[in-house]
């Protein structure tokens, strides 16, 4: 067993399973609901979640075992003296950090001008201080400020109605510290770090939030122009989105010669599709995302990323800012104009308890 010496992203366990080839990987978080939520995730060795039909024999194992008592755990000294355990940290932390370097279009314009982009970014009390502002600054971007009230780890998410990035509530202190210091981005993760939300400066000097499926179009459309003008995007080049999805990804997606695949809702159906199209050989994968704010770009994670999604993300504004003098809102008008105006909302409906319980049962069965 490898066990990480502190807390990490939920992402970067992805990537150790399959740097270290291990069978499977747990991660034990709330992801980026309530701490009543607190839950266990597998993955499997390709680093994705387990699918439906593996969590199921995981389960029925779990369930078939009458009695927890009777199981006595070794000792860490006991389980490191025999070699059953070993504590990684660094070393995995920095092969990551370089594999996510390595993705960025731009690197030399990152270095030489990330530091006139003023970024503002929170954790919301998670995982992704660390490895997110590592990434950022290593790239070049050095006018990043954390929001210190949200900076440290705390289960009770105490600034927050919950920690969900897509929610507006979460925004208000990162919008104070983005006033007070003039900064073009907003970024946030959720506490396991595998969700990216953005909040942009209007010409008016607001910080308007983008929608999931914003984000995602703008990630589409400046990773395929961008490699398309580098002369970097493979032939059989391939994006992968859930059902649930914009459909004007699908359109920027064809405008490229790019083959866009959908999939069910669920970054693991988007994990499972990259490794079918690695195993056939019939597609290379470039960009997958979600409309809940799950991105992912490259194939050493087999998951939603906020780390890389956060690098992505600053780079993008950056080359618009520098190279093309426009503002983020100016590329979506400009996808707008080129493939139509695409209109999306959320609602989300919270049903508690026993009568929230018979409630959702009643929905789902009509």
């Amino acid at each position: 067993v490898y066990l990480f010496d502190a807390l990490r992203p939920t992402p970067e366990l992805s990537f150790a399973v399959r740097e270290l080839k291990a069978l499977s990987g747990i991660v034990v978080t709330a992801s980026h609901n309530p701490k009543t939520y607190n839950g266990y995730k597998v993955y499997w060795a390709d680093g994705g979640q387990v699918p439906p039909a593996k969590a199921d024999q995981i389960l029925a194992r779990i369930e078939a075992r009458e009695n927890w008592l009777g199981i006595e755990p070794t000792s860490v000294s006991e389980a490191k003296q025999k070699g059953l355990l070993q504590i990684i940290g660094e070393e995995i932390d920095r092969t990551y950090l370089d594999r996510v370097r390595s993705l960025a279009l731009h690197p030399d314009l990152d270095a030489q001008k990330g530091g006139k982009l003023k970024i503002v970014y929170t954790p919301l009390h998670g995982a992704g201080n660390h490895l997110v502002r590592r990434a950022l600054s290593e790239l070049g971007f050095s006018s990043v400020n954390v929001v210190r009230e949200q900076e440290d780890p705390d289960p009770e998410f105490t600034t927050v109605p919950y920690p969900n990035p897509e929610i507006p509530a979460t925004f208000e202190l990162a919008k104070q510290y983005g006033h007070r210091l003039n900064a073009d981005l907003l970024l946030a993760t959720d506490p396991d770090s595998d969700r990216l939300g953005v909040a942009l400066r209007s010409p008016q000097g607001d910080y308007i939030q983008l929608s999931g499926n914003q984000i995602g179009v703008v990630l589409t459309y400046y990773l395929l122009s961008q490699k398309k003008a580098l002369g970097i995007l493979p032939d059989n080049a391939a994006i992968i989105k859930t059902v649930a999805s914009t459909d004007l990804a699908d359109e920027v997606a064809r405008s490229f010669q790019v083959q866009a695949e959908n999939v069910l809702t669920g970054f693991k159906f988007i994990a499972e599709k990259e490794k079918e199209m690695e195993e056939g050989g019939w597609g290379t994968f470039q960009f997958g995302f979600e409309e809940s704010y799950g991105y992912l770009a490259g194939d050493f994670v087999r998951d939603k990323d906020a780390i890389i999604a956060s690098v992505m993300l600053a780079e993008a504004a950056l080359y618009y800012q520098e190279v093309e003098g426009l503002s983020l809102f100016a590329v979506l008008e400009r996808i707008y104009q080129q493939f139509g105006y695409y209109l999306d909302d959320q609602e989300s409906l919270v049903l508690e308890g026993k009568q929230g319980k018979e409630e959702m049962a009643l929905i789902m069965d009509s």
